[in-house]
């Protein structure tokens, strides 16, 4: 049975592709966004999922407030979780919203781990109906030393589940080899190769957004969308389970 899980970092709908100068430029929207520039950005990625039809869609930086945008008839299932964990980052106004999100055809338990070190601390394991342990994560942006810790910690989390996949924002910027150390620990299979990069989206040059999966998992096909609704490209894992 083929599955499809489609991965995506929303950057809070703020419809921003990546170059410096649109930071620069609409940088002003990580203060205040527009709904209609919000809502466009959904609009696209409802487009996407109908052209695509994953069975589930994770989405990286959404902010809790955009939950109206995801609810459909063909995607009822729903979670969001804050992305900071307990940390007291959480309880602050400006980030108390800042959420990751899951989206699917079909019912499945969510279970949330924590990140030790960083500031991104949530981890989700979505327990999905065809007995796949799907993990999400936000891996943090400045130091690979911190990114190393993070990835010791998603091994152990991911330990001893069967049929795994890994998926998530990884902020690999020194290159695919950052995942070294996490495929000899774990036996993991890396999906992408170096050519498929998707940061930033409007002239990709870093394969950031990430799957691995578990040797139980046997046929895997890895897509770069082409689709620029966020400075990430969206990435479809096509499994057979």
């Amino acid at each position: 049975m083929k599955f499809k899980i489609l991965l995506l970092n929303i950057e809070y709908g703020l419809d921003l592709n990546g170059s410096l100068f649109e930071y620069f430029l609409k940088g002003y929207r990580y203060l205040r966004c527009r709904k209609r520039v919000q809502s466009r950005v959904y609009m696209g990625l409802q487009k996407i999922l109908k052209r695509e039809k994953p069975d589930v869609c994770c989405l990286i930086e959404v902010d809790e407030r955009q939950k109206a945008y995801l609810k459909s008839r063909d995607y009822p299932d729903l979670a969001t979780a804050n992305k900071y964990g307990g940390w007291f980052m959480a309880r602050l106004p400006k980030f108390a919203k800042k959420c990751h999100a899951v989206l699917a055809k079909e019912p499945f338990t969510v279970k949330k781990h924590y990140l030790k070190r960083g500031v991104k601390k949530l981890v989700y394991e979505i327990v999905l109906p065809n007995g796949v342990h799907l993990f999400i994560a936000h891996l943090a942006v400045l130091f690979s030393s911190v990114r190393q810790k993070q990835l010791e910690d998603l091994a152990r989390f991911t330990a001893g589940k069967g049929k795994v996949i890994v998926c998530g924002d990884f902020n690999i910027y020194k290159g695919l080899n950052e995942l070294d150390g996490f495929i000899k620990k774990t036996g993991y299979t890396l999906a992408n190769k170096k050519s498929d990069k998707t940061f930033p989206a409007y002239r990709p040059k870093h394969p950031l957004d990430i799957f691995l999966h578990s040797k139980e998992i046997k046929e895997v096909e890895l897509k770069v969308l082409h689709d620029q609704i966020s400075d990430h490209r969206p990435v479809l894992l096509t499994v057979e389970t």
